[in-house]
């Protein structure tokens, strides 16, 4: 289970989001694949989950964390 973070500025954000690894897998049969990535979206930091399977496309956001400060 993921903790919901609280940043107190945007470079403490950003600086969390450099530190995430971006990951990407993509199965032998060319049509399945997943791939996970960080992103600040104004003033929240989300997990963005996304791929397909069997032709079927998918997204999961989820907010991991939000900033005070602008």
């Amino acid at each position: 289970m993921n903790k919901f973070i609280t940043f107190n500025t945007i470079p403490q954000a950003e600086h969390y989001v450099k530190r995430q690894k971006s990951y990407g897998h993509n199965e032998g049969c060319g049509c399945c694949w997943h791939s996970v990535e960080y992103k600040i979206t104004k003033n929240r930091v989300v997990s963005v989950y996304s791929g397909s399977s069997q032709g079927e496309y998918f997204t999961n956001y989820t907010v991991i964390g939000k900033i005070q400060k602008q």
